[in-house]
Formats: structure tokens, C-alpha cells, sequence
């Protein structure tokens, strides 16, 4: 997240050059770092955090039912919820009809942060 030749320098979302989908769910996870990492710099601290590539595309797959496709760099499937991801559920469409725009709207823009956990030891079946 940070330029390689202006250590003062740091960037995140769309405009960044991470090898990653541009995804809101990337820019949720980015912005910690970012904000983490200035701070570090201001008070001349080493900087240690580092952004994994977590994206999140939920992928409607019919009416009512969506696979929530969670990565991160490498394309190694990352879920936050202990479903099989490679499955198609009523409740993944509902998390992303309903539930992503509550959250975007009235908590992610106003500055609120969960911060759910990626399973980055998941050992499924589902590589993309």
C-alpha cells in the first residue's frame, strides 16, 4: 500500500496497484492498513501491517441464490462465514441483497469497522 519510491506516499481502492479485484470488501480491508501504516510513519515507527489481497465477490448464480466468492492473493479461497463456499445459498443472496448495502451505507461510510475474520487456512475444495 505503500509507493516504492515515496515512503510518505500510500494509496488504497481503485487507484492502487495491488494485484487484487477492486472491491468495496478490498477497500474495507486496505483502509486499516493504510491508516495503520501512517500513523506508524508519523511517529517514526516501522511500518508492519501488511494487506493479504482479501477481495469479496458474491456471485449471483439464480434467483435467490448466490456463491460468496472470498479470496485473497493467489486466488486462495478466504470465507469469513463457516459455509462451504463453493456452494450456492439463499443466505449469501441475502447477505449481498440485504445485509453488504446496510452495512456500506450505515456503517463502512461513517466510519464503523468490523472487522470479521477471513479463514485463511481453509482447506476446501473450492479454488477458483
Amino acid at each position: 500500500m505503500q509507493h516504492v519510491r515515496f515512503k510518505n506516499v500510500f494509496s488504497l481502492g481503485d487507484v492502487c496497484s495491488t494485484p487484487n479485484s477492486k472491491t468495496a470488501a478490498a477497500v474495507r480491508k486496505q483502509a486499516p492498513v493504510v491508516v495503520g501504516n501512517l500513523l506508524r510513519l508519523i511517529q517514526g515507527r516501522a511500518i508492519e501491517k501488511g494487506y493479504d489481497g482479501y477481495a469479496s465477490c458474491p456471485l449471483t448464480t439464480a434467483y435467490g441464490k448466490t456463491i460468496l466468492a472470498e479470496f485473497i492473493y493467489g486466488g486462495k479461497v478466504t470465507p469469513t462465514l463457516p459455509l462451504d463456499p463453493s456452494k450456492e445459498r439463499w443466505v449469501a443472496w441475502w447477505i449481498k441483497a440485504t445485509g453488504l448495502p446496510l452495512f456500506y451505507w450505515n456503517y463502512m461510510l461513517k466510519g464503523h469497522e468490523w472487522f470479521f475474520r477471513h479463514d485463511t487456512a481453509f482447506k476446501g475444495d473450492a479454488q477458483p
